[in-house]
């Protein structure tokens, strides 16, 4: 049986869906791995900044779980906002997350420790490193991003964005995940003969 490994922020894990009473097994990553018979394993998380998805591949783990990722067929990866952080809280012994859209204390940050030219090279390391990452696996990369600002030129396979929302904020409807999974579907069929 084939093995998917996904990860990303809440476009990936299916937000949304479960606060307007609906599944979670509609996200589209389920939906790709029902089609091609595939074991999911989606360590996406609402919030996730771009860090997060980069720790899990890099080092391999996952909420100090061991992830082997010799065993996956297959790598998706969803980047989310580059403003969006992560550091690890030597306090708390844990990694933790900051969102400057939501985060009161993070005010700062925005006004005197990020800009959009810092954001755009965080997004560039983030496509090319992940990119290199896989291709040394020698694993096939599908990788997406539901940020509508995103760099056009970094050539990623799909934007999210686009699609079919719910009423809660801009998570992907039912309809929107159908979508999704029959374009990456369509995507791995047609560019990585699957």
């Amino acid at each position: 049986m084939k093995k998917f490994y996904f990860d990303g922020d809440s476009w990936m894990n299916g937000g949304g869906l479960e606060l307007c009473g609906l599944p979670r097994k509609s996200r589209w990553s389920t939906l790709v791995c029902e089609h091609f018979g595939a074991e999911e394993t989606n360590l996406a998380t609402g919030g996730a900044p771009i860090d997060t998805a980069m720790r899990h591949l890099f080092t391999g783990k996952c909420k100090k779980k061991e992830i082997p990722l010799h065993e996956f067929d297959m790598f998706f990866i969803q980047l989310s906002y580059p403003r969006r952080r992560e550091y690890f809280c030597d306090i708390e012994k844990r990694w933790s997350r900051y969102d400057p859209d939501k985060d009161k204390w993070a005010e700062d940050y925005l006004k005197y420790k990020y800009s959009e030219v810092q954001g755009r090279v965080i997004e560039q390391i983030a496509v090319k490193s992940i990119r290199a990452y896989c291709k040394e696996l020698g694993k096939p990369l599908f990788l997406c991003t539901q940020w509508k600002n995103a760099n056009k030129d970094l050539n990623y396979d799909l934007f999210l964005h686009t699609y079919a929302r719910l009423p809660d904020g801009g998570h992907p409807s039912v309809k929107g995940h159908r979508h999704i999974a029959d374009d990456v579907i369509k995507f791995m069929t047609n560019e990585l003969h699957f």
